[in-house]
């Protein structure tokens, strides 16, 4: 298997010596055959033709040496490269234009495949994602406009559709190190966001009903520097369906 490989190996690097090869060695086997007819008493023109008859089309028979390596596909492949390399360099404003095109339709698909496999296919890592909804008001201004605290403060007591609803509102914090100050994504959650995410902390606990009162302490989530929701320049809601009908 060695041998073989070392052999193709050599076909494919130094194509034209094996080529050259072959043909002294089909030449000297048609000289061999042309002998035998000759010692019969054939001429030196009839026992060449009868060799040639008898081992077939020189063509033929080199192009069967060349499929006995098994590097016929190999080269049929090189050689198609070759011929397409010289045609693009030969209308190279024709080729200049396709590989454009090409770029961009494989740009344009693998954005559109990413934000399918976002959107649609691969589900939000929290419990339950399919029942996660954000809710949002509509006033005259636009169908999806910011919600003020006191708005989700009745919703949610008038709330008897959705299981759970909470707010957030990005809020993005400075902080200070050796280093120096570093600003760092944050935002403003209501007790139950991480709850109506079903989300659990990892070390520590959550954050417990009543500690998004003004007057309760500061309390501080961290994360692994991951979002956890897309942020927005407003206050957002989000819900948990429940049993009922929306």
């Amino acid at each position: 298997m060695l041998n073989d490989l070392i052999y193709r190996l050599r076909a494919l690097v130094r194509h034209q010596r094996v080529e050259d090869e072959l043909q002294e060695e089909l030449q000297y086997h048609l000289e061999r055959e042309a002998e035998k007819y000759r010692e019969r008493g054939s001429s030196s023109d009839t026992a060449l033709r009868r060799a040639r008859l008898a081992m077939g089309g020189p063509e033929q028979v080199r192009q069967q040496c060349r499929e006995a390596r098994g590097t016929r596909l190999i080269e049929d492949l090189l050689q198609d490269l070759y011929f397409a390399a010289r045609q693009l360099r030969k209308n190279f404003g024709f080729a200049a234009t396709a590989i454009a095109v090409f770029a961009v339709g494989i740009a344009a698909s693998t954005a559109i495949y990413a934000f399918v496999d976002a959107a649609l296919v691969k589900p939000l890592p929290y419990r339950d994602a399919t029942r996660l909804v954000a809710l949002y008001e509509r006033i005259p201004v636009g169908d999806r406009y910011h919600l003020s605290y006191l708005d989700y403060r009745a919703w949610k007591q008038r709330n008897r559709v959705i299981g759970s609803l909470d707010v957030y509102r990005p809020d993005p914090v400075t902080l200070s190190g050796a280093s120096g100050a570093e600003e760092a994504s944050g935002a403003l959650v209501s007790d139950g966001f991480f709850r109506t995410l079903g989300v659990t902390p990892f070390l520590g606990r959550n954050f417990r009903p009543g500690e998004d009162e003004p007057t309760a302490a500061q309390t501080v989530m961290l994360t692994c520097g991951c979002d956890l929701f897309p942020w927005y320049a407003c206050e957002h809601l989000i819900g948990r369906k429940g049993t009922g009908a929306i």
